[in-house]
């Protein structure tokens, strides 16, 4: 079960579908589908087990009562830390994670804050999750950071992790390519034909589709479990 089986990592991703349909400003299924290829390999080089729950394998009628269920749910499975991610922040690495390990090994909490006021990961162990009290945050605004702070810094030390971006639209891809330049050569190639007059990306849009569709691999169970990187 890799280097520490009491920690794994959640990605609570959708599939490109889905997230298509969620956030349609970006009008591109291809930047989504480069994003989850990166957060899963990023996430698989730590040598923690982890789990992709999408829309397949996710439970409940709204946003929170879907985490908190897929939080739940590897709780279940043994593990005495979940470290939580999502797939559009692109800037996170390897080596964040394993530091939100070291901390949670500390019994330490971890959060990673975005700079629109949500979060972009979380590290806490099972006796520091309360499923009501989560489930009473103010989930997808931009309260959420400060709220979630409030809540588990009454338990024990958080870790504030370093702030990164979230892609959630078309202004902040523009955003992320003009602020930062150690941006992998795939994400900046679909983040750029994204951004350019339909008429320029019809004509790149079958080689982009072709090079990235080739490569990367789908969720296709309820979930994928991942436990021998």
């Amino acid at each position: 079960m890799g280097q520490d089986s009491s920690t794994a990592i959640l990605i609570f991703a959708n599939s490109s579908e889905r997230e298509l349909s969620n956030k349609p400003h970006i009008n591109s299924t291809a930047i989504f589908d480069v994003l989850t290829k990166h957060t899963l390999s990023t996430v698989h080089s730590t040598g923690l087990p982890y789990f992709h729950f999408t829309e397949r394998s996710q439970k409940g009628d709204s946003f929170k009562d879907r985490f908190v269920n897929a939080l739940e749910r590897v709780f279940e499975m043994g593990f005495s830390n979940v470290i939580s991610v999502g797939n559009d922040s692109p800037q996170l690495k390897t080596s964040d994670l394993l530091q939100a390990n070291m901390q949670l090994q500390a019994r330490r909490i971890v959060l990673g804050p975005s700079a629109d006021g949500g979060i972009y990961m979380m590290g806490i162990h099972r006796d520091d999750f309360k499923a009501l009290e989560f489930l009473n945050l103010p989930w997808q605004t931009s309260d959420l950071y400060q709220s979630l702070l409030d809540l588990v810094s009454r338990r024990k030390d958080v870790v504030r992790m370093k702030i990164l971006f979230d892609l959630d639209n078309r202004e902040d891809l523009k955003l992320f390519i003009s602020r930062f330049h150690n941006i992998t050569k795939s994400l900046l190639v679909v983040i750029q034909d994204l951004l350019q007059p339909p008429k320029t990306r019809i004509q790149s849009s079958f080689f982009n589709r072709q090079t990235f569709f080739s490569s990367i691999f789908f969720n296709k169970g309820s979930p994928i479990i991942f436990r021998y990187p």
